[in-house]
């Protein structure tokens, strides 16, 4: 992932950019946290073939660590910016 990042941060991005970059890397570590491959698929899971249950786990992860992103970059804005 730091050499995911790091390439993000070294390209002149816009901000839309940056958004899909965000969320591209979101989603795939809970991706990898809420899907286990079968020890008998050799390679995973077919696309499209989630369960009900790895679909809500991805789901969930993603917004905790949206929500987690949130509330840094919100303590981040009062630290520069502090509201009186």
């Amino acid at each position: 992932m730091l050499t995911s990042v790091w390439r993000w941060v070294s390209r002149q991005n816009t901000a839309q950019e940056d958004l899909k970059m965000f969320f591209e890397e979101t989603t795939n570590m809970c991706f990898d946290e809420c899907v286990k491959a079968s020890k008998y698929q050799f390679m995973g899971k077919p696309a499209g073939s989630l369960s009900k249950k790895e679909q809500a786990c991805v789901k969930s992860c993603t917004l905790k660590k949206i929500k987690l992103f949130l509330e840094v970059e919100d303590a981040i804005l009062k630290k520069v910016h502090p509201i009186k």
